[in-house]
C-alpha cells in the first residue's frame, strides 16, 4: 500500500493539500498538540465542504514521531500559534540568535505517545511512500532514523534542519551537517536547501532517494 506523511502536522494545511492532491493514496498526519487538533479538522471540514468531495483518505493520529515508542514530554509554546511547541527544551541565548521573536517560550508541558515510523509502515501493510513532510521543530531526522528498513521505500520528502549549531532553537536537535552525513548513508541526494525566514537560521532540506524499492 502507498501511503504519503505529513509529520508534525501543524494546522493541517499541508496534509490537507497532499490529500486533496493525491484522493487515491492514504496521507498519514501527525500532530501531538492537542490546540491544534480542532484546528486541523475544521480545516478538513472546511475543504471538504469547498469542493464537494470527503477527504477520508486523510487520517489525523493525535501523536507525536521520532526514533523510539513510547510516552515523552512534550513542550508546549502556546505564544503565537503553536507552531514552536516540540519533544526538545528550546535553547539559552535566543534573544541574541533569533532577535525581535519573542514567542520563543514554553506555556506549559504535557505527556505524549511517541510513534517510530517503521512499526506504524508494518501495522499498516505501507510499502511504498511517494513524499514525507516532515516538520517536527528539531525531531525531523530522528524521524527519518524511526523510518527503519522503509527509509528505502521512501521516494522524495522535506525536513526542516537548524542550519547550525550556533543558531539552534533547541537544545540536542539535528543541524544540516547531521543531515548531510545521515543521506549519505542511506542514499539519499539533496535536491534543494530552502531558507525558512529572513535569517536562514533553518533550512527546509528538499531530498530524494537514488534508488527507492517497494517494500515486499
Amino acid at each position: 500500500m502507498k501511503a504519503i506523511f505529513d509529520i508534525g502536522a501543524n494546522d493541517g494545511a499541508d496534509g490537507l493539500r497532499l490529500a486533496s492532491q493525491n484522493p487515491e493514496i492514504r496521507v498519514y498526519a501527525f500532530e501531538p498538540t492537542p490546540e491544534l487538533i480542532p484546528i486541523i479538522q475544521a480545516e478538513k471540514k472546511k475543504i471538504e465542504t469547498l469542493s464537494g468531495r470527503r477527504l477520508d483518505n486523510h487520517h489525523l493520529i493525535q501523536k507525536a514521531v521520532a526514533d523510539f515508542n513510547g510516552t515523552a514530554s512534550f513542550n508546549v509554546a502556546g505564544q503565537k500559534n503553536w507552531g514552536c511547541s516540540s519533544l526538545f527544551e528550546f535553547e539559552s541565548g535566543l534573544e541574541v540568535t533569533w532577535p525581535g521573536r519573542t514567542d520563543f517560550k514554553v506555556t506549559h508541558t504535557i505527556n505524549v505517545e511517541v510513534t517510530r515510523l517503521d512499526e506504524f509502515c508494518e501495522a499498516e501493510g505501507i510499502t511504498q511512500i511517494p513524499y514525507l513532510h516532515c516538520d517536527t521543530q528539531g525531531a525531523d531526522l530522528a524521524v527519518l532514523k524511526g523510518l527503519g528498513k522503509y527509509r528505502a521505500c521512501l521516494e522524495q520528502g522535506i525536513i526542516e534542519v537548524a542550519a547550525s549549531r550556533y543558531v539552534a532553537l533547541y537544545k540536542e536537535q539535528h543541524i544540516l551537517e547531521d543531515v548531510v552525513l545521515e543521506f549519505l548513508k542511506w542514499g539519499y541526494e539533496i535536491t534543494r536547501v530552502i531558507p525558512d525566514g529572513p535569517l536562514a537560521n533553518e533550512l527546509n532540506i528538499a531530498f530524494r532517494n537514488k534508488w527507492p524499492l517497494i517494500m515486499s
